[in-house]
């Protein structure tokens, strides 16, 4: 019941709560998205204008740069629910699970020497020891991978959102709306548009980034625990193997004492004497 209730947990559970926790990083994202905007309001429209020209990109006294821009304020909520929160549950759920399997192996042994059974105590505490050992490991599972995951997450991000940003701002300087009166405001309402559209479209490769380092951490976890997939059936064999090196010593010992047992009674018989006289 506790492998299934940790298997659900890895299969499920994990898999959700990525998909609830991108949500929340995107909602993040845009109100950050949002102030980085408001920002821009206050640059030159001609600066604006340059940078609409050239796809939301624009080197100058002020730098814009949109896709780079869009995808650190989405790339910073994503690697805050990886660290602080996916990795965080892992962690806390592997560790209750190394320890009740710890728990488990101990009720058994316990059971066992109440049944009379001759248990050997190195046997238990390998078993044992060796499952803290791997759950202590796995504390900090994912750790390393937090770095390279903002790494990775923003060129896919820029990569996800640079297109939709670069045709509409081709959109815009085709129809000739980089030009006139009120090209500042015009300018800004398209970067707020393309906000909510990038925000939409960075939704799919943060979550695939998530999944494929879970995938990550969920190996290194299943890899730690190969050895005791199945911790109660080892201790049970190491118990049975002990009781039954203890059966067959004392069963050898059995049959010494009754044939030195046998061997004197031969030896007291009158029968006996007779034939070592003939003899």
């Amino acid at each position: 019941v506790r492998q299934g209730a940790y298997r659900t947990f890895l299969k499920k559970t994990v898999p959700q709560r990525i998909d609830d926790l991108v949500k929340t990083a995107s909602l993040k994202a845009g109100n950050q998205i949002n102030k980085y905007l408001m920002k821009l309001g206050s640059a030159h429209w001609a600066t604006l204008r340059a940078s609409v020209k050239r796809g939301g990109r624009y080197s100058g006294a002020s730098d814009i740069n949109l896709p780079s821009e869009f995808a650190l304020r989405f790339e910073e909520p994503v690697a805050e629910a990886w660290g602080k929160e996916i990795l965080k549950d892992i962690r806390t759920e592997t560790r209750e699970y190394a320890s009740d399997c710890v728990q488990l192996v101990e009720q058994v042994a316990e059971w066992a020497l109440e049944q009379g059974a001759r248990v050997q105590p190195k046997v238990i505490e390998a078993q044992r020891d060796a499952i803290r050992a791997d759950g202590k490991k796995l504390e900090s599972v994912g750790h390393e991978m937090v770095k390279e995951m903002r790494d990775e997450a923003k060129a896919k991000l820029i990569e996800q959102i640079e297109g939709p940003i670069r045709r509409k701002c081709g959109d815009f300087v085709k129809h000739n709306r980089h030009v006139g009166a009120g090209v500042k405001m015009r300018i800004l309402e398209l970067y707020s548009k393309l906000a909510e559209e990038v925000t939409e479209a960075a939704n799919e490769p943060a979550t695939q980034i998530l999944q494929q380092l879970f995938k990550e951490v969920e190996k290194e976890i299943l890899d730690a625990f190969k050895e005791h997939e199945d911790p109660l059936e080892a201790v049970a064999e190491a118990i049975v193997s002990s009781q039954e090196s203890y059966i067959k010593r004392s069963d050898a010992q059995k049959r010494c004492r009754v044939l030195e047992d046998l061997s004197s009674v031969l030896d007291a018989t009158p029968a006996s004497n007779e034939r070592q006289d003939t003899l």
